[in-house]
């Protein structure tokens, strides 16, 4: 739980927002969207690795963990989405030039605590 603890501590470093708010909202814009890709792209990694250390895991016994994982990750996207959009209904769309930062800061944040909750299973 201590290794889990200091990985998400440095997670949430590695992808904080807040180092963004010094700048302008287009320079701003730009460092959230920079960690969001950083973020996605350590989601995706902790995803693969999971995803293949499950498919070693298949006893024969049931459903595959691996379809159940896959099934789970599209609900989250689709929750991660669904929830951006009502906490910033106006999204990435043009409703104001703030909206887009906010939305991206959402997503970012649903992405830092998939990642912690998805290491929980990561036996790599």
């Amino acid at each position: 739980m201590i290794i889990l603890g200091c990985f998400f501590a440095s997670s949430i470093a590695m992808f904080d927002v807040r180092q963004c708010d010094k700048f302008d909202l287009i320079a701003r814009f730009k460092c959230v969207d920079s960690l969001y890709k950083e973020s996605d792209a350590e989601l995706n990694k902790v995803y693969k690795d999971i995803f293949s250390y499950l498919q070693n895991d298949y006893e024969g016994v049931g459903e595959p963990r691996t379809k159940y994982l896959k099934l789970a990750q599209r609900d989250w996207i689709k929750f991660r989405d669904s929830s951006c959009n009502f906490e910033n209904p106006q999204g990435m769309g043009s409703g104001g030039e703030g909206f887009g930062v906010e939305y991206l800061t959402c997503q970012l944040e649903k992405i830092i605590d998939r990642i912690d909750y998805l290491n929980k299973f990561n036996q790599n």
